[in-house]
Order: C-alpha cells, then structure tokens, then sequence
C-alpha cells in the first residue's frame, strides 16, 4: 500500500531529511586518502545520534553500521571497516535518519583524490541519470517514466544501470511501497500522486548490470570487477515540481553536458534538422534555424572541452527558464569568480550569433573572466579589443 504523507507527516520527514544531508555532508568532508570507512561510519553515527535521531541503517534486518560505504567495483551495502580509502578510489556512502516516525535516505559517490576520467565520468554520469529521472517525478506521470529516463541516460553514456537493485518509497518505514526500478518502459508503472516519497537512487557501473552479493549477506559488488556509483535523494511527488527532500543547504548545481565530440555533436545537430523538418521546413530551412540553436559541428566549444551546460538539481530544462532562477542568477553573478562566464548572453544575440542559454559557460580563466563581467561584453568583443 502507497502512503500519501499529509503535511504534519512531511514536516517530519524534512527534519529527517535535514539531519541524513548534513551527515552525508559531514562524511563527504571525509573522504579523502588515508581515512578509514570506519572512522566516517562513526562521525556519521555520532553527528545523526547528536540531533535526536536514530541512524535508519543501524541494526536494519541485522546491518552492523549507520552508513553503507562501498568502494570502488562495490555497488551498495559496504559495511564500514579497517579499509583506508586510497588515491584514485571512489565511494559510495548511503546515509539515513530515522526521527520522530519518519526516515530518510540518501546516496553520493565521492572521488578520493584524483581519479580516473572513467571513473569521473561514471559519477557525473550517475548523478545526472538522477536529475533525469526527477525531471519525470510529476503527478499524473507514472513509474516507469522515472525508469526510463535513468536508463536511457546511463546507456546513452556507454554503462548500464543495475537491475536487481532498486529505489523504493520510504516514510515510517525505510522501504515502503512503489519499488522504483531504474529502467522500464514509458508510461507504465504506478501513477504518481502528489503526497507520495520516493527514494529515487540509480546505482549505475562501468561494465555490465549484474551483481554478486558476498558470503557475508550485505555487500553487494559488480559481477565483472568494474567500478559502480550510486546516487540517492528521498523526493516529494507534489502537485507541481518535485521536492527534493533530502537536499542539503545552498545551490546544487548539475553539470548536464561537457566535452562532446565531433560525432556527439554531429548527431545533436541532426536531431535539431529532424525537429524542424518535421514540424515542414525544408532542410535548408531547418540547417539555418538548427545552426542558431546548436553549434554546426566542428565548432562547438564543446568541443575543445572549455564549455559546459550548467543547470540545478531543481531545474533540470535547457531553456531560457533556468536564468530565472537562483542557481542561474548566481551563476550569472559568480561564475566570473572561477574563470566561467555566460557565453550567450541575453541581448548580446546579434554579436555572437547564438540566441540566449542562460546554462551554456565557457572557461577563459579568472582574468579574462572578471574582465568580461565588469564590462558587460562578450567573448567576441573581449577578444575584438584586444586586437
């Protein structure tokens, strides 16, 4: 049975969800090389214990610690130990918060130190698989929409999501009723209503989905030896845009596109002409109206690796909406700070000859940067000057 939560339930909830994003923050903090999974499960238990809480993990079906911290090829369920996190791992910690009633739940991967380009790209990959399938958690939709959007962009990158794992509802239990498959067909599945929680949690690995559960009845690792990722949030279904629970204070900002190449971009540009096409224009037409919209391939900044797409864990569209909103407006005014600026801006349409992405930011260094920002100028006119 679905329990829809009423508003003295969800306040709760929300206090849990608080406590379990500052644990997590506070474990995050401690990854690094050198730092055993046994000293962060401890800070986690200590920091949950600490605010009137129960870690939801401890002692569940027989699980002997308060975070599940898996390392590298282990997917979920690592029980914390004498394993000192090493240069080049990554791990995944799991976190949940039992308070008043109500639990919580809640998963990122971290790299420890420098890692792979592999590995990198498998936790933002991760990661935005999670966005994907939130940008499905509306009422009227159903199940199988949040499935496949996680499984069609995992796949899209090359790796697959595993299947024998899932996420679930959760509220006055850690696990409740709908299971939330990371996979599966559109529009299908339960129905969506607003009231429902949902820990929405793609677990995602390099090689192949299957799974081996070791001997001692929890730590599930990758069949084939490859490395895996996790990312979890507890959402709110509401009537309008998803709620993320579980979200931790500040701006959470999702890198949804970097480096493409010159095939990736060729097959964007394409699927804009077929967009056009479709809705009658001719081909000439639909290149002209395409090349406005998406860089012609062979010059896209993408390209060179200097440009990224940028949205928010609450606003996953690329559309002019995102530059509306708090992480839009911050990075519009702070991203000069890292050496990032706005590379189409609003207005300035005419000087570069790409419409308004209040998402797209190119990387010129923190100079050039802060030169560009304080004269309200482009890229284009940046460079013109200094002819």
């Amino acid at each position: 049975m679905i329990a829809i939560k009423n508003e003295r339930e969800l306040a709760l909830m929300r206090q849990a969800c608080k406590i379990t994003a500052a644990a997590r923050a506070l474990a995050g903090e401690m990854v690094r090389p050198g730092v055993s999974t046994k000293q962060i499960d401890d800070a986690v238990h200590d920091y949950i214990v600490a605010q009137g809480a129960k870690p939801s993990f401890l002692g569940y079906h027989g699980y002997p610690a308060s975070a599940c911290i898996s390392v590298n090829d282990t997917v979920i369920h690592g029980i914390p130990g004498g394993y000192v996190l090493q240069e080049g791992d990554i791990v995944s910690i799991d976190v949940g918060a039992f308070y008043k009633g109500f639990n919580s739940d809640m998963a990122r991967t971290f790299a420890v130190g420098s890692v792979s380009d592999e590995a990198a790209h498998l936790i933002e990959t991760t990661k935005k698989s999670f966005f994907c399938g939130l940008s499905q958690c509306h009422a009227s939709n159903r199940i199988g929409d949040i499935g496949h959007a996680i499984q069609s962009c995992v796949e899209a990158e090359g790796f697959s999501v595993v299947r024998r794992y899932i996420g679930h509802g959760v509220g006055h239990d850690l696990h409740e009723d709908p299971e939330v498959p990371n996979f599966g067909t559109a529009g299908r599945g339960v129905k969506l209503m607003a009231g429902m929680t949902l820990a929405i949690e793609p677990m995602v690995n390099v090689g192949g989905c299957e799974v081996r559960q070791l001997s001692d009845g929890w730590t599930v690792k990758t069949a084939d030896g490859t490395l895996s990722a996790h990312y979890e949030n507890t959402v709110l279904i509401t009537e309008g845009e998803p709620e993320i629970l579980s979200k931790a204070d500040g701006i959470d900002l999702v890198i949804c596109s970097p480096y493409r190449d010159y095939n990736r971009q060729t097959v964007l540009f394409e699927r804009k002409i077929d967009y056009y096409m479709e809705r009658g224009y001719s081909y000439l037409e639909a290149y002209k109206i395409a090349s406005i919209t998406v860089t012609v391939p062979g010059a896209s900044e993408h390209q060179i690796g200097l440009a990224l797409d940028i949205v928010s864990d609450t606003y996953t569209s690329l559309d002019t909406g995102f530059g509306k909103t708090d992480a839009g407006i911050w990075l519009r005014e702070h991203g000069y700070e890292y050496g990032f600026i706005l590379r189409y801006p609003l207005g300035k349409e005419y000087i570069t000859g790409i419409q308004y992405e209040p998402w797209h930011y190119r990387y010129v260094g923190k100079k050039s940067a802060t030169a560009i920002m304080k004269q309200g100028i482009t890229l284009e006119e940046f460079l013109e000057d200094l002819e």
